[in-house]
């Protein structure tokens, strides 16, 4: 199994916590795209979990929508943060998934973090209604 616990959980976040599925069975395995190794083990959203994702989802707007835009860019920034400072375990980990290149998988990490920063500063440009 892959090393990735810092990066990765095996349960499902729903409103704040990680839950354990309701889905009876084995965890879904992912493997290395060329070797089949097991990489990780992650659990699969049941009925229950979907249900309770969704109904927080909705609950989670309107917490948003009265949070001011600071509390919204710092939010964008800590997540471009964390991400920023496991980089290379993601890197590692998109490679032997989905088999793609290095320079691929670094390239996507960086547009994620262009795009998560970049929401951040627009959330501070918001003005008026929207």
């Amino acid at each position: 199994m892959g090393n990735y616990q810092n990066i990765l959980k095996t349960d499902n976040f729903i409103a704040g916590r990680w839950e354990t599925s309701d889905v009876a069975g084995a965890p879904l395995v992912v493997t290395d795209k060329y070797t089949m190794e097991p990489l990780a083990e992650v659990s699969i959203a049941g009925e229950r979990d979907m249900e309770a994702a969704i109904s927080e989802a909705v609950a989670a707007v309107k917490r948003l929508r009265a949070m001011h835009a600071e509390g919204r860019a710092a939010g964008l920034e800590k997540v471009a943060d964390l991400l920023e400072s496991r980089e290379d375990d993601f890197v590692d980990m998109i490679v032997r998934e989905a088999g793609k290149p290095v320079g691929y998988a670094q390239g996507e990490i960086a547009r994620c973090l262009v795009t998560l920063r970049t929401a951040a500063a627009e959330a501070l440009r918001f003005g008026g209604e929207y």
